[in-house]
């Protein structure tokens, strides 16, 4: 991840919008989301790369619960699937899936 580069585009992007008269960026926060974005994306093609692994991880899922299952039952499994895969790649390889940060985020209530 170039922090350099997404930087640079959050420049050019607020200086458009100067040009344009219309109010600038917040640029911690876009860089922030942009960083996180970024992240993910070299996290989603690491993990593309091990495929064999998570196949062989969804067998033994699916061998631990072999009855068929409703639509929730397989988002459930699903979710475990992945969980376990996250934890593979986290001891076998040392990556750890990046924390995503929302651009906009929305809170209800008082007191925040």
């Amino acid at each position: 991840m170039d922090r350099a580069a997404i930087f640079e585009k959050i420049t050019e992007r607020n200086a458009v919008r100067k040009k344009a008269q219309l109010p600038l960026l917040d640029v911690r926060a876009e860089f922030e989301h942009d960083c996180s974005v970024a992240a993910m994306a070299e996290y989603s093609i690491f993990c593309g790369t091990k495929q064999v692994d998570l196949e062989l991880i969804t067998k033994e899922v699916l061998a631990e619960h072999p009855q068929g299952y409703s639509g929730f039952g397989r988002m459930y499994l699903n979710r475990l699937v992945q969980s376990r895969f996250e934890d593979f790649v986290r001891t076998q390889y040392g990556v750890v899936r990046p924390a995503e940060k929302p651009r906009n985020t929305v809170r209800y209530g008082k007191g925040f």
